[in-house]
């Protein structure tokens, strides 16, 4: 039984004792209502506590992974619950706030390889050739096809042993990383948002499929591997725009981000308030409180913190202590 059934009926049984006590002035019904008036006090607090659900309603998803010759016609929308969502909150606004008053800036922003740092990738924007090319690395093969707006890869599970052909299945593509020297792609890891890498990566210069093991530093020998939440714990920080990996455990990853990308705020900081300073006529608001224009200008700064504004991620970084980093996973 769930736990808010559980809560419901403490709550009814509590109240039908409680008619009852007052009905026949019972003390055994008066303690039994306060006993079930704890349980439900007591069930509210577990209920409260627990994680919330992260995924959407069965009928609007679909399997990550799907075993046939080509790959299925399937809507983009309808795996977006499978990748971190893009949710702008506490101050955030998103570039397209910025567009209207820093137009020149916004469409420079626009053209530079931040913006397209992190993608929902389509036929468009991916620089992979997913024109049925078929690729094989250490035994394995790698199938790579578009079909509608969906991006697709047929392979074994790159953690398990058994690479026969009976074993591969359809991966749809649901995130890229990278546009300038090359392009990783993920998929679905089947849990909540939780997201695995295509073993492969696509070398922009070269035109060429190559393993991810030879273009990252890795100890020699390095197997090929999923790499499942290496983009919600670690790529997240740097190749979006306030990344919360949001990690509770890895059954329940329900990670977001206010704009895939390296957007404006991420070096700016949040423009809700900035906006709203310059959309007012006057700097006090309708209860007199002042407003205040709190956005940050790297050029006003000095050259120690401006640095530091591209250090956070152009620079070696880590958490102070293990509660910091704990507190930045679940957010």
């Amino acid at each position: 039984m769930q736990v808010e059934h559980i809560f419901l009926l403490s709550v009814l049984a509590s109240v039908a004792l409680l008619l009852a006590a007052a009905w026949r002035r019972s003390r055994l019904a008066g303690a039994a209502c306060c006993f079930t008036g704890l349980v439900a006090l007591v069930t509210l607090v577990i209920w409260s506590q627990q994680t919330p659900p992260l995924l959407p309603e069965p009928e609007t998803r679909v399997r990550p992974l799907l075993q046939s010759d080509h790959p299925p016609d399937t809507r983009a929308l309808q795996l977006a619950g499978f990748r971190p969502g893009e949710v702008p909150d506490d101050g955030y606004v998103t570039s397209d706030a910025c567009r209207k008053c820093h137009i020149q800036q916004h469409t420079a922003w626009h053209e530079s390889y931040h913006r397209t740092m992190t993608q929902v990738p389509t036929p468009g924007t991916a620089i992979g050739d997913f024109s049925d090319r078929s690729v094989t690395v250490a035994g394995r093969s790698f199938r790579f096809q578009n079909k509608g707006d969906l991006l697709w890869v047929k392979m074994n599970n790159p953690d398990d042993e058994d690479i026969s052909e009976e074993t591969r299945v359809w991966c749809p593509i649901v995130l890229s990383t990278g546009s300038h020297h090359m392009q990783i792609y993920w998929y679905p890891a089947g849990q909540a948002r939780l997201l695995s890498q295509v073993p492969l990566v696509f070398l922009a210069e070269e035109q060429e499929w190559v393993p991810r093991r030879s273009v990252f530093l890795l100890p020699p020998g390095e197997p090929i591997e999923s790499e499942a939440g290496r983009w919600n714990e670690t790529c997240i920080s740097c190749h979006t725009t306030r990344g919360r990996p949001r990690i509770f455990d890895a059954a329940h990853v329900d990670s977001l981000v206010t704009e895939f990308g390296i957007s404006c705020e991420a070096c700016h900081g949040p423009g809700e308030r900035h906006v709203r300073y310059h959309e007012s006529a006057n700097s006090t608001t309708a209860n007199n409180a002042i407003l205040t224009d709190s956005i940050v200008n790297p050029q006003n700064l000095s050259h120690e913190l401006s640095s530091q504004v591209c250090g956070q991620c152009h620079g070696v970084t880590n958490s102070l202590d293990r509660e910091q980093l704990d507190e930045y996973k679940i957010d």
